[in-house]
C-alpha cells in the first residue's frame, strides 16, 4: 500500500469519527441539555404551577416567600350526586364526600347521607326544620327538601377525619382568605346556589324554626372550591361536572349572598 493511499484512508476515517462524534453532540445538546439549562435559567412561572403531563392537572408547588400565588388548580376527586345511588338532594354531602376522598379518607356520599343528621321539613306545629341542626326535609325526594347549612356538615366531617387534621367551619371568612387555603392544597366546601347565580332578595323566603327564624332559598347548592385565576373560581359542581369554570366576581358575590358558609380541612 502507498504512504498516500494509507494517508487518506487514516485521514478518512478520522473525518468518519469526527462526523459521528459531532453527531453525537449536537443529538445531546437539543434532547437534554438545552431543556435542562432553559428551565434553570427561567424557572416556573409566577403562579408557581406546573402542568403534570401525567394526570394533566396542575399540582401544587410550594411558594416562595413574599410572592403571591396567581393561579392554582388542584386535583379533587369528582363524584356525581346523581349516578351510583343518586341523591337528588344530596350535593352537600356530595361535596363533602369529594373533600374527604381529597385526603385519602374512604368514604362515599351516601353513607355520609346515613349519618348527617336530619330534621323534618315540616313539623305538626307548622314550624320548620332547622338547617343549622340537620338536613332539612329528604335527599331522595325531589320537592320534600330544602338543604342543610356548615355546622351539621361540620359535625359530620369530624368524624372522619384522622388525628393529623382538623376541621376549620366558618360563616365569617372571606374569598380571598379561603383561596389562600386552594393555595396550599386544601379544597373548600362551600354553600352557593344552583348554576351559582347570585340570588336576589325575591329569591329567599322567611323560614321559622323551633330554634330561630331564617332567610333561606331553594336555590340552595354547594361545591368544593379547586382552584383559581384571576377571572374565574374553579368548582367541582356535583351537580354539572369537575372543574367548572365560574367568575370570580359572581362567584363572590353568591358565596357571600348564601352567608360565606365553608369547611376545609388543614394539618393541625
Amino acid at each position: 500500500m502507498s504512504f498516500w493511499k494509507q494517508s487518506w484512508q487514516e485521514t478518512s476515517k478520522r473525518g468518519k469519527r469526527i462526523i459521528i462524534i459531532s453527531a453525537l453532540i449536537i443529538f445531546l445538546y437539543i434532547t437534554f441539555i438545552r431543556p435542562l439549562s432553559k428551565f434553570m435559567s427561567f424557572g416556573e412561572p409566577e403562579g408557581f404551577i406546573f402542568e403534570d403531563t401525567k394526570s394533566m392537572g396542575y399540582q401544587k408547588i410550594e411558594p416562595i416567600p413574599g410572592v403571591e400565588i396567581t393561579e392554582m388548580l388542584l386535583d379533587v376527586p369528582f363524584i356525581h350526586q346523581l349516578k351510583h345511588s343518586p341523591l337528588v338532594n344530596g350535593c352537600e354531602v356530595t361535596s363533602l364526600a369529594m373533600v374527604l376522598n381529597h385526603y385519602h379518607i374512604e368514604v362515599n356520599k351516601n353513607t355520609l347521607a346515613d349519618e348527617l343528621e336530619h330534621v323534618p321539613l315540616t313539623y305538626e306545629s307548622g314550624l320548620k326544620g332547622d338547617p343549622n341542626q340537620g338536613f332539612v326535609g329528604s335527599m331522595t325526594d325531589e320537592v320534600m327538601a330544602m338543604g342543610v347549612f356548615v355546622p351539621p356538615i361540620e359535625r359530620l366531617a369530624q368524624e372522619y377525619v384522622p388525628d393529623h387534621l382538623k376541621v376549620i367551619a366558618s360563616t365569617q371568612t372571606d374569598l380571598n382568605t379561603l383561596l389562600k387555603q386552594v393555595a396550599i392544597g386544601n379544597p373548600i366546601w362551600v354553600i352557593a346556589t344552583l348554576d351559582f347565580e347570585t340570588p336576589t332578595d325575591d329569591d329567599f323566603i322567611p323560614w321559622k324554626t323551633p330554634t330561630g327564624d331564617y332567610l333561606v332559598t331553594p336555590l340552595i347548592h354547594s361545591g368544593v372550591i379547586v382552584g383559581f385565576d384571576e377571572q374565574n373560581i374553579y368548582v367541582n359542581d356535583p351537580l354539572y361536572a369537575k372543574n367548572r369554570a365560574i367568575d370570580r366576581d359572581q362567584f363572590e358575590a353568591t358565596f357571600n349572598k348564601m352567608g360565606k358558609q365553608s369547611l376545609y380541612l388543614t394539618e393541625k
